[in-house]
């Protein structure tokens, strides 16, 4: 794309969307910015790698989207992941928060309270299915929260085994260790645990007060030495710190292949709704709710290059916190996305995973009614198309 088109086109995606929610929130004549286009002949800029937008996924619903062995991976979702990469092979992450709730069952131990998902061969059977339907290669998450080094040890080498070194790019070692101490790992009614997302129940965290960036380093140390030695990727966060702590895996030191960061529009857990980050319209359509996603963490995209590693954003979303009615879900989001992948470009980013569950805050959902495959597409979903397509 030409470097003039480039800048203008989300500058003016951006200051008409504002104009747009300006006239439908407040009272008075709508306020717009002027913008000049120009399109030059030639193309400038970097190429973007084939694989530059892929998909993250939570490990739960993998069986039920791919379908069962007995018949074809559902071709819709297939589609809807090569619409992104339509001329590589998608990179696509399972795990997430959902990585440090698995685990793969052990003969003779007992399951850790804060586990809530068991991985099976038929896991593993439905995400090398999926990786060979849509050509795709696989970011998977393994548990760190739990800090064992079995569980490390049997679910690396499970995966490994039976996806097959193919379709997998790297393991991430556990997902945003900076919340180990802020969010609870499970919590305890009665005695037995229950779900960390519970309503009810005493709250109980994996790791003490003053666990921090350097502790976090030292157990992804531990965990590698159990782990086969394969690529692996992390710290699944973006606070500078923990950045900071990961870089000693990276190569050519390390096995480490990208450093990867999570990135929101917005947070539903702010309160003050001063803030850019509480969850509105107009706060969604500002720029920097686009553009300011990588402050204070842009360094480490260039320490990842010096080193002949990526850095990609391996899940972005529009809330965090499970999605606001009325934000989340609408065309606000579209613009949004459209505006922060040319942002995430041009600061250099390697690749972005774009955060697909189900609810408010979805991507896309694919469903199999009366035998045949359909989805539900997400607002945003047009947005990430349109970045492809330009």
């Amino acid at each position: 794309m030409a470097r003039g088109l480039w800048r203008a086109v989300p500058a003016l995606a951006a200051a008409l969307a504002v104009a747009c929610a300006s006239a439908a929130i407040v009272a008075g004549p709508a306020q717009a910015y002027r913008t000049a286009v120009w399109v030059r002949g030639h193309a400038r800029g970097r190429a973007l790698p084939s694989n530059y937008l892929g998909v993250a996924f939570t490990y739960k619903p993998i069986e039920g989207w791919v379908g069962p062995p007995s018949r074809p991976v559902d071709p819709v979702l297939v589609r809807l992941i090569r619409n992104l990469a339509p001329h590589g092979r998608p990179l696509l992450r399972i795990g997430g928060e959902s990585a440090d709730h698995s685990w793969w069952p052990i003969r003779g131990y007992r399951k850790p309270f804060g586990i809530t998902y068991n991985l099976t061969p038929g896991f593993a059977v439905a995400a090398r299915r999926l990786a060979e339907a849509a050509n795709a290669r696989l970011m998977l998450g393994v548990n760190l929260q739990a800090d064992r080094p079995a569980l490390v040890r049997v679910e690396s080498r499970e995966l490994l085994r039976r996806i097959g070194a193919r379709y997998i790019q790297s393991f991430q070692i556990g997902n945003e260790p900076n919340l180990y101490t802020v969010i609870p790992w499970y919590k305890m009614l009665d005695g037995h645990p229950v779900p960390q997302y519970s309503k009810v129940g005493t709250p109980v965290f994996a790791r003490p007060p003053d666990y921090g960036p350097a502790e976090f380093a030292d157990e992804v140390y531990r965990m590698l030495r159990v782990m086969p030695k394969y690529p692996v990727a992390g710290p699944e966060t973006n606070p500078a710190p923990f950045l900071a702590a990961f870089t000693r895996f990276l190569h050519p030191t390390g096995r480490a292949v990208t450093l990867t960061s999570h990135a929101y529009a917005g947070n539903k857990c702010t309160v003050d709704p001063s803030q850019w980050r509480f969850p509105t319209v107009p706060h969604l359509l500002s720029l920097a709710a686009s553009r300011d996603q990588l402050a204070g963490i842009g360094h480490y995209i260039g320490v990842a290059h010096g080193r002949g590693d990526g850095f990609r954003v391996d899940e972005l979303g529009t809330v965090s916190c499970s999605g606001k009615w009325g934000v989340s879900n609408t065309m606000a989001s579209a613009l949004w996305v459209m505006d922060t992948l040319f942002s995430f470009d041009d600061s250099g980013v390697n690749g972005v995973n774009l955060h697909t569950v189900r609810g408010v805050n979805q991507l896309f959902v694919p469903e199999r009614v009366h035998g045949r495959w359909r989805a539900t597409v997400g607002p945003w979903y047009y947005g990430a198309l349109m970045f492809t397509q330009a």
